[in-house]
């Protein structure tokens, strides 16, 4: 990451300022990613291959190959005196782990996992070394808010995004360098940035501090062209009013009517979460989420 750094007090105060949703999706991202560091240490240790699938949904494996899984990891942002490991010392980092076996658990800091669990002096050092890199990309996603960063290359409308990329560029987080390595690869087959590559321009990634209300009405179902506002929606050109009628529309209608029109609630799915990684505002965004979310369920 050729990003500049920031002190710690810095990057705490942009996640504060960071939304509800977006502070979910972020610790979502920091436990997931020990969890998958912790199972893949242990399962080197052990001498096993884990499939991706099981480095993607840590908590089953762990509770079959593992002595010891970790269950909940805290960050108090600062050493806390609230915040304690078994032997009593206040800590800002706390992993909770389970013995699979008596189901006991233990509140730990890092330093005394060997202490209370019985591990080398080496394998402590892997497992604190895999949980840093986490702490690292937390950092580098709050650095890049800090310093406005944006999407570098064109994610094309029919592109099928891995599940945690859209997650957060649906409540407007940044990428990680290795996600974006990720989304190189698979679209031009190297990680390495092109040049010659068309690219639009980018909104900045920013805490959303507070929400916008719509003040323009959707027009009458009658003068919505279905046909417009989805070549609208999928050159991410769409307003606030045309979405909002596109959303009406896909929900009055029935799905035979739909295909009678040509028309395919999975490509306007698909066009929206495209339109979500190049669009900043609040109210376009929610309405956006409301038909990823209406094309998933049948409501929203």
């Amino acid at each position: 990451m050729n990003e500049k750094t920031y002190p710690k007090e810095l990057l705490d105060k942009t996640y504060d300022s960071l939304s509800a949703d977006q502070k979910l999706v972020l610790d979502e991202h920091v436990i997931r990613g020990k969890k998958t560091k912790w199972l893949n240490v242990w399962a080197k240790k052990l001498g096993r291959e884990l499939t991706d699938e099981e480095l993607n949904n840590p908590d089953q494996p762990m509770q079959k190959y593992l002595v010891w899984r970790l269950i909940g990891f805290e960050d108090s942002l600062m050493i806390n005196p609230n915040t304690k490991c078994e032997c009593g010392r206040s800590l800002r980092y706390r992993y909770t782990v389970e013995n699979v076996a008596t189901k006991k658990t233990y509140k730990l800091g890092i330093k005394h996992l060997q202490d209370h669990m019985g591990l080398s002096p080496e394998l402590v050092k892997a497992i604190a070394k895999g949980l840093n890199v986490i702490d690292l990309e937390k950092d580098e996603l709050l650095t890049k808010i800090i310093n406005h960063w944006t999407i570098p290359i064109e994610i094309p409308a029919n592109f099928k995004l891995p599940s945690d990329i859209i997650s957060q560029l649906r409540v407007n987080l940044p990428l990680l360098d290795r996600q974006v390595s990720i989304l190189r690869e698979q679209l031009f087959g190297s990680k390495s940035p092109r040049s010659g590559i068309p690219t639009r321009p980018r909104f900045k990634f920013e805490p959303i501090k507070k929400e916008v209300k719509e003040v323009t009405k959707a027009p009458e179902l009658t003068n919505a062209d279905p046909h417009f506002l989805i070549e609208r929606l999928k050159a991410a050109t769409i307003n606030t009013t045309e979405a909002k009628a596109l959303l009406d529309y896909i929900s009055y209608y029935s799905g035979e009517e739909l295909k009678r029109n040509h028309l395919s609630l999975d490509d306007i799915g698909k066009f929206a979460t495209r339109a979500l990684a190049r669009i900043s505002d609040p109210v376009m965004r929610g309405i956006l989420i409301d038909i990823e979310t209406f094309v998933q369920y049948g409501f929203y």
